[in-house]
């Protein structure tokens, strides 16, 4: 990250990242090779592990918010809107995620959720680098 502004209208905080040179990860995503999935699941858990140890979920890990410089192989987990710090014992909305990417304890109303909920959306954006799909569950509603 290079900085943190806010805009200026809604005062809303926003993070600057460095200019990365990058395809649009599921376009990527068919042409990886196994090794090159390796490498960026990892450097998606060390930017989680690094998220968690802090205290910070952030409830909408999936492709779009994944960057990838494939030549460089860099990685950035963007579009931290949704990210929400943990607290044992608190309730938190259930209405984040994407429909794909929601982990079950968002399905059935779990309003305890935790860390968890980004490695199931880690694991579904895994799922469709291994197996070479655009996405993996493909309900047409929540309840699908």
């Amino acid at each position: 990250m290079c900085d943190l502004v806010k805009e200026k209208r809604s005062n809303t905080p926003c993070f600057v990242y460095e200019y990365m040179p990058f395809v649009e990860t599921k376009k990527l995503s068919p042409e990886l090779s196994d090794n090159d999935v390796r490498i960026y699941i990892y450097k998606i858990l060390e930017a989680l592990e690094f998220s968690h140890a802090n205290g910070i979920m952030h409830r909408d890990v999936k492709p779009l918010n994944i960057v990838i410089n494939n030549e460089a192989k860099e990685l950035r987990l963007i579009d931290w809107g949704l990210a929400d710090f943990y607290f044992p014992d608190k309730e938190y909305n259930v209405r984040v995620a994407s429909r794909y990417y929601k982990g079950p304890e968002l399905l059935v109303d779990d309003r305890l959720y935790h860390y968890s909920l980004d490695m199931w959306s880690l694991g579904c954006t895994m799922a469709g680098m291994i197996f070479k799909i655009e996405t993996f569950f493909k309900g047409s509603d929540n309840f699908d």
